[in-house]
């Protein structure tokens, strides 16, 4: 080998040695920069969990028993239970302001006294099975406890202390106890007509003299009547026609709407100004009359 050759070759070993050099401290310096080791599960794991924490839901949706059967089969919360007052104006008053087919009148003493022979529980007894004209519960959908509440209220405004009241006397049959609450029955009668209006508001023609026709709410006048009116119109007590019953109805219908308004506002025979539902105002009894009366053509 000549001594060019011999440069040549030592020239090209010493180029390749610095080169590889600088590729390694190019490396090292890659590796410090970007952190990155090539195998460190515990910095791989780190990085896949902020990336998880960064495109997770914002929420999600469950169903009521689909994770916890024990609240699917948790019954709904009871209904809170009426009072005496709001069960006396809307179930009682009717028959026991005006004493119709023999009930005692609210505020009448002597007249409760003589049904007071096995005490308020007599008179319960008697409310829950009805009697006479009075059915079950006084037409009335309430508990026992509730039917009760309504009957002490009645006797305390008639100046019966209830207390005294509670204590039975000698066995004799209890009278007319008192009608309990607000949904009242389904009406015996037939089935009333559905409202031909969308928005169930119909309207009621009155005599042929009156050409202003008269627009009731069908469905409000339904909803109230089974409320105040049906313990009576259902059943036809005190010579109540019953709603269905078109015989019965054809002769008021033909003295015009104005008069069944009249009567009813201002009460006829047995039936009580408003029914004895004094809490309502004047264009909701129309709505009850024009309901019955509707359903009775």
């Amino acid at each position: 080998m000549s001594h060019q050759d011999d440069v040549f070759f030592r020239t090209f070993i010493a180029v390749l040695a610095i080169l590889g050099i600088a590729a390694i401290g190019f490396y090292t310096v890659a590796q410090m920069v970007t952190g990155d080791t090539g195998a460190n599960p515990e910095y791989d794991q780190h990085v896949q969990n902020a990336v998880n924490e960064r495109i997770k839901p914002m929420g999600s949706v469950v169903l009521v028993g689909e994770d916890d059967p024990a609240a699917a089969a948790a019954p709904a919360a009871p209904a809170a239970p009426k009072s005496a007052d709001e069960i006396v104006s809307t179930a009682c008053a009717a028959c026991h302001t005006s004493g119709a087919l023999g009930a005692p009148k609210i505020g009448d003493k002597a007249a409760w006294e003589g049904r007071m022979a096995n005490g308020i529980d007599g008179l319960l007894k008697v409310a829950i099975a009805g009697k006479g004209g009075m059915p079950p519960r006084g037409g009335a959908q309430v508990s026992d406890a509730e039917l009760r509440s309504a009957i002490e209220k009645m006797l305390k405004d008639s100046g019966i202390a209830v207390a005294a009241a509670a204590a039975p006397a000698k066995s004799e049959p209890a009278a007319t106890a008192q009608p309990a609450a607000a949904p009242a029955p389904t009406p015996a009668a037939p089935q009333p007509k559905a409202p031909e209006t969308p928005a169930a508001v119909a309207t009621v023609t009155g005599t042929p003299d009156a050409p202003a026709p008269d627009v009731r709410n069908l469905t409000q006048g339904k909803k109230l009547y089974s409320q105040t009116c049906a313990a009576c119109h259902a059943s036809g007590i005190a010579g109540a026609p019953k709603v269905g019953d078109q015989a019965a109805w054809a002769g008021r219908i033909s003295q015009g709407m104005d008069a069944l308004y009249e009567a009813a506002l201002k009460g006829k025979g047995a039936m009580p100004p408003k029914g004895g539902a004094a809490h309502l105002g004047d264009n909701e009894i129309k709505d009850i009359v024009a309901y019955m009366a509707d359903s009775s053509k």
